[in-house]
């Protein structure tokens, strides 16, 4: 009998045995803090990381698809971003139009972070912190949740991943896009669709200030102006777009932009006039050499962000405007005769032909397309750029 018990014993201390060395034999992977798994839970085409980015997460945000929409991504505490030197998980960094930009970096439609979508990083990128601003550009925007993957923590990536034309050519429409958020010793303002940068008369080092987000450029009223040429001669239709803070509003025609010169004396031009000095009114109006068609809209609050559309189509004719994602009631001016397409002539931000009607205040994303922008295209817009964080939700590391 006792034999049969040790023998017993002896096959289930085998048994045991067994089943410790195969549990002790396994590879078992320990997370630790960010970094997911050792043994590779971002099989991620050799970036070491990745997050699923939702757009839209609450299905509120966008009222009806945006085909080729730049989404302006903004995410939240961004430490991961920050180089390794400072307990982040980028990399390689590069010198970008005197700007630095993370180089393992990358957007993509799919959380094996292959298929690469087109992003541009802003000036101020902080290599301590991880704080970034980009555009990614989504094909089809639609009005549910939908998802994309930032991926990052590539060391064999040493040149920047993304591409600021292909960004905003996907549109088709743009003549120009001007972040304005340049801060150099320059008078570049930089272009972002491959057209052409605009020259303001002083360093924009020395104009740049807090703006809605990041940074814009301040205007003084007096001296302050920037311009660019463009050839809008085969186009009948124009959308006009920025947030703007205008300082004081008043009866003195101080201008946000003017396009041609002389207040509408030639075939072409446009004026966005926010200080009408008809009345107390904004004023948007253009021309067709000396007869034009202007219409005037209640201005909104000084002194405070807000962003507006100016559609004109010399087609119809018929201008109207968006401010802050609400469509604005529009009072004739005067409706002469307008006809045939814009000029081939000079864009002036905050003057008439920089050296009179300054502007006073501070602006940032100044964009002119050839599209008529929809009520829907500008709402998408302020919700994006006024609450980037409601607009994104950033997932957990893999």
């Amino acid at each position: 009998m006792k034999k049969s018990i040790i023998i017993s014993l002896g096959i289930v201390a085998l048994l045991v045995g067994v089943r410790l060395h195969n549990l002790y034999s396994q590879s078992i992977s320990f997370p630790g803090p960010g970094i997911g798994t050792s043994s590779g839970a971002c099989p991620c085409n050799g970036f070491g990381h990745n997050r699923q980015i939702t757009l839209n997460p609450n299905s509120n945000l966008v009222p009806s698809t945006q085909t080729n929409f730049a989404v302006l991504i903004v995410p939240t505490s961004p430490t991961y971003l920050a180089l390794v030197a400072s307990g982040g998980q980028i990399v390689n960094t590069a010198s970008l139009n005197g700007y630095t930009v993370p180089t393992d970096l990358s957007f993509t439609s799919d959380s094996g972070c292959n298929t690469a979508l087109h992003w541009e990083v802003l000036p101020g990128y902080v290599t301590t912190t991880g704080a970034i601003q980009v555009f990614v550009n989504i094909a089809s925007l639609g009005t549910a949740a939908q998802n994309i993957w930032m991926c990052y923590g590539k060391a064999g990536n040493t040149t920047y991943q993304g591409s600021s034309t292909s960004t905003w050519t996907d549109d088709g429409s743009y003549k120009g896009v001007w972040h304005m958020q340049d801060n150099l010793t320059s008078t570049v303002i930089a272009e972002s669709s491959g057209g052409t940068n605009a020259t303001n008369i002083v360093n924009t080092s020395t104009k740049t200030t807090a703006a809605q987000f990041g940074n814009g450029l301040a205007y003084n009223g007096t001296s302050d102006a920037s311009s660019v040429a463009l050839n809008l001669s085969a186009v009948s239709g124009v959308s006009v777009s920025c947030w703007l803070n205008w300082t004081t509003f008043g009866s003195n025609d101080k201008l946000l932009s003017e396009f041609g010169t002389n207040g509408l004396s030639v075939a072409g031009d446009f004026v966005l006039d926010p200080n009408w000095s008809g009345s107390a009114n904004f004023e948007v109006s253009m021309s067709n050499s000396g007869s034009r068609r202007g219409d005037t809209f209640a201005r909104p609050t000084a002194a405070a962000w807000h962003f507006y559309t100016f559609v004109m189509d010399r087609a119809t004719p018929v201008n109207t405007v968006y401010v802050d994602g609400a469509l604005k009631t529009l009072t004739t001016e005067t409706h002469g005769t307008v006809t045939g397409n814009f000029a081939n002539a000079t864009l002036n931000i905050m003057s008439r032909t920089i050296n009179s009607l300054f502007g006073a205040g501070t602006l940032q994303e100044y964009r002119l397309s050839n599209a008529l922008r929809s009520q829907d295209w500008h709402t998408t817009n302020f919700n994006n750029h006024n609450s980037p964080s409601s607009f994104i939700s950033v997932g957990a590391e893999n």
